[in-house]
Order: structure tokens, then sequence, then C-alpha cells
């Protein structure tokens, strides 16, 4: 099945990220990478941002340079591209000290991790149902689309103006001494 008219093809299947030594173990980073497997690059960014884990941020930064890379590079097109493959390796390990009671000493590690990202353009086909192995459908994503359209025409008065104020506010040279404050 072809594109639609006008479409650009790519020059290339798919694009490739790294990222070596980061500061995580890689038991850790595998368990930021698993959910993100066989999503859409935009769900899975999504899935990184709302992401409690404080280092998803390192995984999300590996996607962005994979996805910049499949469209500037390759002309990928960025709503048809999905996660193929994430692969977790293991860094070097440092040997650190760590100090117990008593002036006696431990061993403690601090362990570094590789990152390795794959992404691919989904081919067209008719009738598919989803971008990536488990993204969500594209009905679903068209529905979405609609509703915020319709927000945004219904209460495009009330953002209009909040775009209006302005609420930047000069205090001008005012500052605050101990001596000037009263208790």
């Amino acid at each position: 099945y072809d594109p639609p008219f006008g479409t650009p093809k790519a020059t290339r299947s798919e694009a490739k990220a790294k990222r070596v030594n980061l500061r995580i173990s890689p038991r850790k980073l595998n368990d930021i990478c698993r959910p993100i497997r066989g999503l859409s690059c935009h769900e899975a960014l999504m899935q990184l941002k709302l992401s409690k884990k404080p280092k998803a941020e390192m995984v999300s930064v590996c996607l962005r340079n994979a996805v910049n890379a499949a469209m500037n590079n390759f002309n990928m097109d960025y709503k048809r591209l999905y996660i193929a493959d994430v692969n977790v390796g293991k860094g070097t390990t440092q040997k650190k000290l760590r100090r117990h009671s008593r002036m006696r000493m431990g061993t403690a590690y601090a362990y570094r991790s590789h990152l390795w990202m794959t992404v691919k353009e989904q081919p067209w086909e008719k009738g598919e149902i989803r971008i990536g192995k488990k993204g969500t459908k594209l009905a679903v994503l068209a529905e979405r689309e609609r509703m915020n359209k319709e927000l945004q025409e219904k209460y495009a008065d009330i953002l209009q103006t909040f775009e209006d104020v302005d609420y930047n506010y000069d205090f001008g040279d005012i500052k605050a001494d101990k001596k000037s404050v009263k208790k």
C-alpha cells in the first residue's frame, strides 16, 4: 500500500541512538525501558514524561536523539515512528569504600550501563489498527484530536483573554533588609 500523495519517501528503514556509561544500574534502567518497547514514539515520550522514576529523563533523551536522527537524516514521518528495539547493557563498575563502624571498611559498587535504541517507521498498510506493537489504536487517537479541536474552538475566547493579560509585574527596586522588616 502506497503512502498518501505528497508524503516523502524515507531513505532508510531505521534510525539508531545510543548512550553509554549512564549512572544507573542496568537492572533499574531495564525497568524503565520495559514498558516503552513496541510503543509509538509519541506515546513512549508521554510515558517517560509521566514516569515517577527520575532517571527516565535519560531514556527520553536517547529516544529524542533517535527520533531527530530519523526525521532529519533519513526523512521519516514522526507520526509513523515506533520503538523497534531497546537494549540495555552492562557498563563499567567502579569499586568504592564503604565505611562501617569501628574503623572497618567494606566495598560498595557504582554501576553504569549502556543504552541502545532503534526506531523504525511503520510501513503504510490498508486498514491498519495502530502504530507499533502495543500502541494506542488510531481510531482513539483521531477521536482525541477531534475532541481537542472542539474544546479549543469552544473555549477560544477564554483562552484569548489569558493570552492578552500581561503577568510581568514591575516591583521596582524593593529590597527587604533585616532592619526594615518588622517582627
